[in-house]
């Protein structure tokens, strides 16, 4: 924690706030996969971050227990094995309207192989024409918990976190969200979830209008002349990927601004760079 407030990151600590409320109320399920927060330690804890978001950016909603008819249910047996029990858990049904397209997206995003979860939702209340479209990162405390997420934004993306956040300017481009949420939770801190060897390899592109008020040398639209530069499109059915060859080797990072937006390019090799949207 002090290396965050160090480093100035925005982070939001829940773990106080849900042993709290676990004094009074059924946040964790006793048995019913005892190792993640039920529906409503999910209700509670998204909203303890999303008040704090809202704060600073009012067109983030926060959540109302208006969105859900609150329901339980009896679960028989554990999620993972048929070792019997008997317990009645929160089971909450959201009302409000949306659209999931994940499937239209899912077979062409790229994800870590360990790590595939991916959901895109739609949320379709005028309540939310002027919020945001919002990126995570999660892990399973929120894979497949997208009714409570999708009631605060006007679109959702959810990626399974871990080796996927490493490629976070991918998703970015692909996205454009207008906010970016990363949930972890503290035990996964360790190289299997998160490769320390890419980790240290990391370069991201800086934002460019930030680049340019440096002193890094940038090849002129002269120079640029000088190179016999190659652009190769191929288009599927949500997402097209432009690669870009001919640039010198010393080229570190490679930018394309279209109709008002700015993407970076990913070097894959010394004289090869793509980028997808």
């Amino acid at each position: 924690m002090s290396d965050l407030d160090e480093l100035e990151v925005n982070y939001i600590d829940n773990s106080d706030f849900l042993k709290e409320k676990a004094e009074k109320e059924f946040v964790f399920n006793k048995k019913y996969d005892a190792g993640h927060w039920s529906d409503l330690g999910a209700f509670l804890g998204m909203n303890n971050v999303y008040k704090k978001i809202h704060q600073e950016n009012p067109k983030f909603l926060i959540l109302s227990e208006n969105y859900y008819d609150k329901f339980s249910k009896i679960e028989e047996s554990l999620p993972v094995s048929y070792f019997k029990i008997n317990e009645e858990i929160p089971n909450w049904e959201l009302k409000v309207k949306y659209e999931n397209i994940s499937e239209q997206y899912i077979d062409e995003i790229k994800r870590d192989n360990s790590f595939r979860y991916f959901a895109y939702y739609k949320n379709l209340s005028q309540e939310t024409k002027n919020s945001l479209k919002l990126l995570i990162f999660h892990g399973s405390y929120l894979n497949g918990r997208w009714k409570f997420i999708v009631p605060t934004v006007k679109e959702y993306i959810g990626v399974h976190n871990y080796q996927n956040v490493l490629d976070i300017p991918y998703y970015f481009n692909i996205f454009k969200p207008d906010l970016v949420i990363f949930e972890v939770t503290e035990y996964t801190i360790k190289n299997n979830y998160f490769s320390a060897y890419k980790m240290s390899q990391l370069d991201f592109p800086p934002f460019l209008d930030e680049y340019k008020k440096s002193q890094a040398k940038m090849i002129s639209d002269i120079d640029i002349l000088n190179y016999d530069i190659k652009f190769n499109i191929e288009e599927g059915n949500k997402i097209a990927k432009i690669t870009l060859s001919g640039l010198p080797q010393s080229a570190k990072y490679v930018y394309l601004s279209i109709k008002g937006e700015t993407y970076d390019f990913m070097k894959v090799n010394d004289s090869i760079y793509e980028f997808l949207y």
